[in-house]
């Protein structure tokens, strides 16, 4: 198995960090406190569905930071997608406070992350967007 590029090896790291972070909110959010460590969980009615959801997308992290690791082409795509995504997010932030420069910061890394995606060396690591030999 060949080494992932530095940067895909960098992000799969802030994947997998993301994923944690969604458990531990997940499970705080079902009720499951960690010796008040982390301070009184505020009394919320209704919040176990967000708990589900939370603990789900901790999990999709952790699987798509592995995922970039041992350079599966889904996770050069899901990466592709959540920067899109940052990107439409930052147009509606750049609309809605015009003039702030928000929108802007925000734009800055998924745009760099796509174009970073879309080089020589990471698509040959990942596999995509190689013709397939006639």
């Amino acid at each position: 198995m060949k080494n992932p590029p530095v940067l895909i090896s960098v992000l799969g790291f802030f994947a997998v960090m993301a994923g944690f972070v969604w458990i531990v909110a997940g499970l705080r959010a079902l009720g499951l406190e960690f010796g008040s460590v982390m301070g009184d969980l505020p009394a919320y009615d209704n919040v176990g569905w967000w708990g589900i959801f939370a603990l789900i997308v901790g999990i999709a992290w952790v699987l798509a930071g592995l995922a970039l690791w041992s350079l599966q082409p889904w996770a050069w795509m899901f990466v592709a997608i959540v920067a899109i995504l940052a990107l439409v997010n930052a147009f509606f932030l750049m609309v809605a406070y015009a003039g702030s420069g928000a929108g802007l910061a925000q734009a800055l890394m998924p745009a760099l992350i796509l174009w970073y995606l879309n080089t020589a060396e990471v698509k040959a690591a990942f596999g995509v967007g190689a013709e397939p030999a006639a």
